[in-house]
């Protein structure tokens, strides 16, 4: 987060709370505010914080508690990182609650560095929600969070090394931590209207629901195009395509077979897939058969492996421990992407080099590879069709015979089909949305994590694949892993509790240019599934919208789906404003850029050939995936470094490269890779 703009949607990594949570549809936790004192670490705890203890990271106990009890932080003696919840009444809103719970505890704030509002996330219904973050040089941050529930303000802080604070593990903590601190919900009925009598046949809200879409999201976020379908009982109530395939004015208008990446939303397949082949007794140890035994001694890389030893039931269900290895995609090129076996190695060869960060079960650890890992298992338990038939090749042949016949989804697969494709829309550096020639390319890259987030579908197929799901319930619906007191991650979903306590199952996905969310209430049998091809995450508005419909006697802020996206878009562009307030173009700079002039390699991802560019001032990036994008000079915190997001890049697949010695350090999101220079400036 703290690293990158917003990294790829379908490689999970969260902007502030990520994809996932924003396609819950009105996810509510009702509060409890006791007048109970607790003791944390020797130290007396208010009782409207005292839930937050049973939440705390392992190892982190409550450091200090003000007088007044307005503010409790938390520490731990082994981890650079400070962080505080606060409840403070009648207090000015955003920045300022955030500025007095830090004086509150710790004196004079750090100057902000960027500062930005979002929408409210849908937990507790609050009126307004604002971010601040500072960065104060030497590899430290700090963090200000403020959520806003009628004269209350509740604030989550944090200060330390800038990997701790922005560490999208340690931040998944933390949100636990505040999540507990939560005020009383309105009262109001959840009854709800008939979705089928709201939609159906022209009906008032289908009037309204294309009016918010085609003339009120679409112009702001600067989307092409989307496609929208709500399922309730077992039919299709609503399935249409708004807007245009891409950008360009000649574009065919997008319908309901247009066929959009679903990212991540392809996690819920893999977990299918694997429950048929369970079912079937065709996986000897069910959920629980390991990896390493599924894919057999032929494979040193596996061999072994820690990773390996997990039950297929433990690598989907994002609780592992594991580090992210989303970079991995970096070292492989277009011309790999034809060779299976290619493809293969670069995923064995990322797995065996899996960092464990936290125990298992400790934390929501979310993890693409091990989600391909479990997916092309279950396909080594399935014999080969035609001699040399590989992994890939047998797990979609899989979603074939599993998925996508049995449940009649005819336009769905690993590439698309026809000329009915939604075009990947980008953000450039300058915060101008178009389409992305190169996100094709890097989407492609997906194809060796292909379990995890390769899939393109319909609204019209994705509409039976959510009334399937319905009608069948699973235990992948069950929520093994907690995310927060009342959210978890079951097999290839998220499970939330919502409207008093009513269940919804969901996931969401983004890749390059594309953006998804499905989510479903099995016990009032309503579903919905959005694609589209935005930059920004606004299917998540029509999320609220839909829930503004559906249920007309809940309180006002439940809604206002229209400023949610607003807001949401503000905050993408102060993330811009702040890149490009950093960027430099003098002498320094360009003697920077010109330093870094080189070869660089290493084991896992190959070489990065960095070449300056004296006439741009510009530093050109070639690795494997990449072949030509300028990287740029920006400061922060006193610290100059090399930043791009442009040509071939989208601002989702933005790159930082700082020095470290004769050698650098690469980022992509908040995975840290060191590459190691080599002789000569030419790779």
């Amino acid at each position: 987060i703290i690293f990158s703009e917003r990294s790829p949607g379908f490689l999970q990594v969260l902007f502030l709370f990520g994809a996932m949570r924003l396609a819950v549809l009105l996810l509510m936790w009702i509060g409890f505010c006791g007048a109970v004192r607790l003791r944390g670490g020797g130290i007396t705890v208010p009782g409207w914080a005292s839930d937050c203890l049973r939440f705390l990271p392992r190892g982190f106990q409550v450091t200090q508690a003000t007088q007044d009890g307005r503010e409790v932080s938390f520490g731990s003696p082994g981890v650079d990182l400070e962080f505080a919840v606060a409840k403070l009444r009648n207090a000015p809103r955003g920045a300022l609650a955030i500025s007095i719970a830090w004086q509150g505890l710790w004196g004079e704030p750090p100057a902000v560095t960027m500062q930005y509002p979002l929408p409210g996330d849908g937990v507790d219904f609050f009126d307004g929600h604002h971010v601040v973050f500072a960065v104060e040089g030497a590899g430290r941050a700090a963090w200000g969070e403020s959520k806003v529930r009628g004269n209350l303000s509740y604030v989550l802080l944090a200060k330390g090394l800038a990997s701790e604070v922005g560490g999208e593990v340690r931040k998944h903590e933390m949100d636990r931590v505040f999540a507990a601190v939560r005020p009383e919900v309105p009262a109001f009925s959840a009854e709800n209207v008939s979705v089928t009598s709201l939609l159906a046949n022209g009906g008032e809200g289908a009037r309204l629901l294309r009016a918010f879409v085609t003339n009120q999201i679409m112009p702001i976020a600067g989307m092409s195009g989307m496609s929208l379908a709500v399922v309730e009982g077992g039919q299709v109530v609503f399935c249409e395509g708004f807007g245009r395939l891409s950008s360009a004015p000649s574009s065919a208008a997008v319908t309901n077979h247009t066929q959009f990446m679903i990212g991540s939303v392809t996690k819920s397949f893999t977990t299918l897939v694997i429950s048929r082949l369970v079912e079937e007794g065709r996986i000897v140890g069910g959920w629980n058969a390991t990896a390493g035994r599924l894919l057999g001694p032929g494979l040193p890389q596996v061999t072994g492996a820690e990773w390996a030893q997990l039950s297929l039931r433990g690598l989907v269900s994002a609780g592992t421990g594991f580090a992210r290895k989303d970079a991995m995609l970096l070292g492989l090129s277009l011309a790999d992407l034809q060779d299976d076996a290619k493809c293969e190695e670069a995923l064995w060869r990322a797995l065996s080099s899996l960092r464990r960060v936290r125990q298992a079960g400790e934390s929501f650890t979310y993890q693409n590879q091990l989600v391909a890992a479990a997916g092309l298992a279950a396909a080594a338990a399935v014999a080969e069709k035609t001699p040399g038939e590989s992994l890939l090749q047998r797990y979609e042949r899989l979603l074939g015979e599993k998925i996508f016949r049995p449940r009649g989804m005819q336009n769905s697969g690993l590439s698309p089909r026809g000329s009915d494709v939604a075009k990947p829309q980008g953000v450039e550096a300058d915060g101008t949305v178009r389409e992305m020639p190169g996100a094709v390319s890097l989407n492609r890259l997906i194809k060796a994590t292909a379990p995890a987030g390769l899939i393109w579908s319909n609204a019209v197929d994705m509409a039976k694949y959510v009334m399937a799901e319905i009608a069948e319930p699973s235990e992948r619906h069950v929520a093994i892993q907690p995310i927060t007191e009342r959210e978890g991650y079951g097999l290839g979903f998220g499970v939330a509790e919502g409207l008093r306590k009513l269940k919804a199952v969901y996931h969401s996905g983004g890749t390059f240019g594309f953006t998804s969310h499905l989510f479903f209430f099995p016990t009032k049998k309503v579903g919905a599934v959005i694609l589209s091809n935005g930059p920004f995450n606004f299917a998540a508005a029509v999320v609220w919208r839909l829930g503004e419909l559906w249920f007309p006697s809940a309180p006002a802020d439940l809604g206002n789906s229209l400023n949610r996206a607003r807001i949401e878009q503000e905050s993408v562009k102060a993330h811009l404003a702040r890149r490009l307030a950093q960027m430099r173009d003098d002498g320094k700079a360009r003697e920077f850029l010109s330093s870094l002039e080189g070869c660089y390699s290493t084991e896992e991802y190959g070489n990065f050939s960095l070449q300056y560019d004296v006439g741009k001032g510009k530093v050109l990036l070639r690795c494997a995936a990449v072949q030509g994008a300028y990287l740029s000079a920006a400061e922060e915190g006193g610290e100059l470094f090399a930043w791009g997001a442009e040509e071939s890049l989208e601002i989702s697949a933005a790159v930082i490269f700082k020095s470290k010695g004769s050698d650098l350090v690469f980022y992509w999101g908040d995975e840290p890779v060191e590459l190691k220079r080599r002789e000569g400036r030419v790779c």
